[in-house]
């Protein structure tokens, strides 16, 4: 009971700043609120305008992100297949470098800006022979040190 009778008796410096500054506190209180108030009606009545002027490149942002993505995933698809049948793989650009050139080649001899595409074409080619290349030498490799090796007595 002596505790409360101090407490009470003697303020402490809470009860002192509290009594000294709780006039401005409060203004600054009721000043920092009405300025928030106005602050969200201007930006109530701004946004969905600013939102309208965005949306068309905030969608073909997300689109080309989401597009990014499924292109990466399909990549890393691509490349565990070729790590597993490169020489399918190999095949499969091969074939994919002929399809592509010839569908270019007549838009060559129109104009020279198609000529990149059959160059790209011919690189494809050439990823696909070395795909196919090393793949092979790894399969024979493979089925000549199976035959190849000692042969276990059971």
């Amino acid at each position: 009971m002596g505790d409360a009778e101090t407490v009470g008796s003697k303020p402490n410096w809470m009860g002192t700043l509290r009594v000294k500054a709780g006039g401005w506190v409060g203004g600054l209180f009721v000043v920092l609120f009405l300025l928030e108030i106005v602050f969200f009606r201007i930006a109530y009545a701004a946004v969905p305008g600013l939102i309208g002027t965005l949306t068309p490149y905030v969608r073909v942002f997300w689109t080309r992100c989401l597009f990014l993505l499924a292109v990466l995933s399909f990549s890393l698809g691509l490349f565990a297949c070729r790590q597993r049948y490169r020489e399918f793989y190999g095949l499969t650009e091969i074939a994919f470098g002929c399809v592509t050139a010839w569908s270019v080649m007549p838009s060559c001899f129109e104009s020279d800006s198609n000529w990149p595409a059959f160059l790209g074409a011919m690189y494809i080619n050439v990823r696909g022979l070395d795909n196919w290349r090393s793949g092979r030498e790894a399969r024979l490799k493979a089925g000549l040190a199976s035959t190849i090796g000692p042969k276990e007595s059971t």
